[in-house]
């Protein structure tokens, strides 16, 4: 990935993370939702891996929010 493709991750994993947080849920309870395992769903959060649009829908839902939210224009 590209340096400005792997900071877009990080900032969209951070968001994750921050919301998943704010809404008291753990990285468990997320994988037990959206069928992705908790280490995937860290390294989402991490930014260390992409996410795809349906995988980050899938999470928004779980966490109670909308994957606009998420993302960063």
């Amino acid at each position: 990935m590209q340096n400005v493709e792997v900071q877009y991750y990080k900032k969209m994993g951070a968001a994750i993370r921050s919301a998943r947080k704010k809404q008291k849920i753990s990285l468990k309870d997320v994988a037990a939702q959206t069928g992705v395992t908790f280490q995937q769903l860290q390294k989402y959060e991490c930014g260390e891996n992409r996410i795809t649009v349906f995988r980050l829908i899938q999470i928004a839902k779980a966490i109670g929010i909308k994957a606009a939210d998420i993302i960063d224009d």
